[in-house]
C-alpha cells in the first residue's frame, strides 16, 4: 500500500514571521513570542480513530521542512520528491525558495 508523504512549510513560515517581528528584542523574549505566534494559527489535524494525537506537522504523513533544519539545496528538495516520494505543493515549494 502506497502512503503519500508530504513536505510541510507552515510552521517555518510562522517562525520566520515571528523572527522578523522580534529581531531587535532579547532572544528569550523572541523565543516566547515565536512559540505563541505558532500555536494560534497552526493547522491541527486528528486522524480518524485517534484518541490521542501528537502530530507535529500540518499534514498527515508530513515532514515539517524549513530553513530551521539547515539550508537545503534545490537539488536536495528535488531528491526528496524524486527519490523518496515526497509531495510538495507549489505554494510550499515557492516559500522554500524565498
Amino acid at each position: 500500500m502506497f502512503v503519500a508523504l508530504y513536505i510541510c512549510t507552515e510552521k517555518d513560515g510562522l517562525i520566520t514571521e515571528s523572527f522578523k517581528e522580534t529581531e531587535r528584542q532579547p532572544e528569550i523574549l523572541g523565543n516566547v513570542k515565536e512559540f505563541a505566534h505558532v500555536l494560534n494559527p497552526i493547522t491541527i489535524f486528528i486522524e480518524d480513530g485517534d484518541l490521542i494525537t501528537d502530530n507535529a506537522e500540518s499534514k498527515p504523513n508530513g515532514f515539517e521542512f524549513g530553513d530551521l533544519n539547515g539550508l537545503w539545496a534545490h537539488e536536495q528538495i528535488a531528491g526528496l520528491k524524486a527519490d523518496e516520494g515526497f509531495t510538495i505543493s507549489e505554494e510550499d515549494e515557492e516559500e522554500l525558495r524565498t
